[in-house]
C-alpha cells in the first residue's frame, strides 16, 4: 500500500537567519502560469494555502495581476510585495512549482519591479 506524505512547509535555518532590507526591488516575487481567470483573492488564497499569506505585505495594491498582453489575452501573471528578503527567498522556495488549480505555477524574485513612491493606481495623469 503505497502511503503519501504530506508536504510540510518548514523554513531552513539560513533563511530564518537571513536579515531583512527595505530594498524595494527586491521584495517583490511574480507568479506565471496562473489560471487567465484568476484575481488578487485567488493569488492570496495560494499564498494562504501554502501557510505563507502572512509573508505578504499588508500595502493595498500589495497583489497586482500584470495587464493583458498586446493581444489582449489575459498575460496569467501577478507581482507580490512581500515583507521582507527572507519573505520573497520562501515564498520562492515554497510556492515554486505549485499547482493553482490545474495550473502549473512559476514563483521567482521580480527584480523588474520598480519601488511605488505612493501607494495609489501608478504614475498615470487624470488630466
Amino acid at each position: 500500500q503505497l502511503h503519501l506524505q504530506e508536504p510540510t512547509h518548514q523554513v531552513p535555518q539560513q533563511l530564518q537567519a537571513a536579515p531583512a532590507s527595505t530594498d524595494a526591488c527586491s521584495l517583490h516575487v511574480r507568479l506565471r502560469g496562473l489560471p487567465f481567470t484568476a484575481t488578487e483573492q485567488d493569488v492570496l488564497a495560494f499564498f494562504a494555502k501554502h501557510d505563507i499569506v502572512d509573508r505578504v505585505s499588508e500595502e493595498v495594491n500589495a497583489v497586482r495581476m500584470l495587464p493583458p498582453k498586446a493581444s489582449g489575452k489575459p498575460s496569467g501573471q501577478a507581482t507580490v510585495r512581500m515583507l521582507g528578503r527572507t519573505d520573497v527567498a520562501i515564498a520562492t522556495q515554497v510556492l515554486n512549482g505549485q499547482y493553482m488549480g490545474a495550473r502549473y505555477i512559476e514563483v521567482f524574485q521580480d527584480p523588474d519591479v520598480e519601488p511605488q513612491t505612493a501607494p495609489g493606481r501608478g504614475t498615470e495623469s487624470v488630466n
